[in-house]
């Protein structure tokens, strides 16, 4: 099979494989960057995680949970990690599946996590980014 041979084909798993912090999420009308949140990103040929946790100075000066007031142990909660295992198809199309959510808000996910992975041609296979899957009626990723 092509994609788990080739790390620097689109197709392949090996080509998104490493461990990065990520500076700035962009989706649809929404973003983050480091400012607000410091992101870590585990991803092996087959399984990820992905740690997320708010930056704020509010926490320096505690020493134990007794010291926070509710707002703050609301948003010394606000950490959230997932991770499960990430199956490239032979298209550069990443699917993610979940298997464990820690600390989600709302729902869980109802389906698997679904991007297309765009290598940089000139990089020799060192920088991609993630694109949706998903597009909208202008066939733009969202």
């Amino acid at each position: 099979e092509k994609w788990k041979r080739n790390s620097t084909d689109k197709n392949s798993a090996l080509c998104i494989a490493g461990v990065w912090n990520r500076a700035l999420f962009v989706g649809g009308f929404k973003h983050s960057d480091a400012t607000e949140e410091t992101v870590f990103n585990f991803q092996t040929k087959m399984a990820f995680i992905d740690m997320r946790i708010p930056n704020t100075n509010t926490f320096v000066n505690k020493k134990g949970l007794f010291d926070f007031s509710d707002d703050e142990l609301k948003l010394y909660a606000r950490r959230h990690a997932f991770a499960g295992a990430t199956i490239v198809d032979s298209h550069g199309i990443a699917t993610r599946h979940h298997f464990i959510d820690w600390n989600y808000v709302g729902k869980m996910r109802p389906r698997p996590n679904k991007w297309r992975i765009e290598v940089d041609p000139h990089s020799g296979g060192n920088v991609w980014k993630e694109l949706g899957w998903a597009k909208d009626e202008f066939g733009q990723s969202v």
